[in-house]
């Protein structure tokens, strides 16, 4: 007997889906498909998310503030 697909073997996303496992809100993932940053595809109506292409959106995402070091403006107190 074939074991259930974990979220990480899967092939398509439903949106819930995505967001559970990206931690987005559902009006957050429909905003990233309309503006073109996250690529969607329909199934029978749904709207579905193939894993390359939640994985190229997180690849995409720039680098958090703090993963550059200290903006040149600002120093930070060592006391």
């Amino acid at each position: 007997m074939r074991s259930p697909e974990t979220p990480a073997a899967k092939r398509l996303f439903t949106v819930n889906e995505f967001c559970t496992a990206y931690g987005t809100g559902r009006s957050k993932t429909y905003e990233l498909i309309r503006l073109g940053l996250l690529k969607a595809r329909k199934l029978d109506g749904k709207t579905m998310i193939r894993a390359e292409d939640a994985e190229a959106f997180v690849e995409r995402l720039p680098p958090a503030l703090g993963a550059l070091g200290p903006s040149p403006g600002r120093r930070r107190s060592l006391s």
